[in-house]
């Protein structure tokens, strides 16, 4: 599937899986033992390992290449041991290239199709298994299947709006955007914003805080406005990084599993 896509998309895919594992590789994916006799009287050992299973659950209408690598590669990283793609409802539609083309390059072994209910059979089979943890993007809601009560799960956010900052007119890659993210809409704001292309673009007339403001999912500025932007958005990315994503929602833990002992110092 990866040589399949077009060589531009081939070069994001490779960049954004790059610094997704520079990012959470970290540590390495070896389990952790330590133990330790505390001055006040008492003894503690504490474990980390990996998991042993990652499932990261995505709606058929749900097409974008950067957000799904940013779901796969912490678990993969964190060394779960196996970390598989969920497609939900496609009813045997073929896969996106850009998508399968990235889980095969990020190492995703497994991917599967599966239809509401039997999806939903299997989710049930897993409420509070603690070696596993489903990560579940966007328009799917855990509840559905786990119940309210389930552990085990991050339900990352939809993400419907991103806004760009020009400061010049060349600052950003536009077509690599629009093919990150072709089901979100697109503001455009800043003195050099370009005009609308397409009926999900719309170009906003406002200072920087007006337009951090417009409770957006993601900000594209300029490394001199990151502070401000920060303050609006959790999700900043500076001009280079159109074809990548990162999920603040995640981390290395999100896919460890800690274990404490505690006893009396003898």
């Amino acid at each position: 599937a990866f040589a399949r896509t077009e060589a531009m998309d081939r070069a994001w895919i490779k960049k954004n899986i790059a610094q997704l594992h520079t990012m959470y590789a970290t540590g390495g994916s070896e389990p952790i033992r330590v133990e330790r006799e505390w001055s006040q009287g008492f003894w503690t050992r504490e474990s980390l390992a990996p998991l042993d299973l990652a499932a990261i659950c995505f709606p058929s209408s749900f097409l974008s290449s950067p957000r799904l690598l940013a779901a796969v590669l912490p678990p993969l990283a964190a060394g779960v041991k196996l970390c598989s793609a969920i497609r939900v409802g496609a009813e045997n539609d073929s896969w996106d290239p850009l998508l399968l083309g990235g889980l095969e390059l990020a190492g995703v072994e497994e991917v599967y199709d599966a239809a509401g209910e039997e999806f939903e059979a299997w989710g049930q089979t897993l409420t509070g298994e603690p070696s596993m943890q489903a990560v579940f993007l966007e328009a799917l809601e855990p509840q559905r299947f786990y119940g309210s009560s389930c552990s085990g799960i991050v339900h990352l956010p939809a993400v419907q709006r991103l806004g760009i900052w020009f400061q010049d007119a060349e600052q950003w890659n536009l077509p690599a955007l629009r093919m990150a993210h072709p089901e979100v809409r697109l503001f455009f704001g800043g003195p050099a914003a370009p005009c609308e292309a397409s009926e999900r673009e719309r170009a906003v007339d406002a200072s920087p805080a007006e337009f951090f403001a417009w409770d957006l999912d993601a900000l594209f500025v300029p490394s001199s406005l990151f502070q401000e932007a920060t303050a609006f958005c959790r999700r900043v990315f500076g001009p280079g990084q159109e074809g990548c994503w990162i999920w603040p929602e995640l981390s290395r833990d999100s896919f460890l599993r800690r274990t404490v002992c505690l006893s009396q110092a003898g």
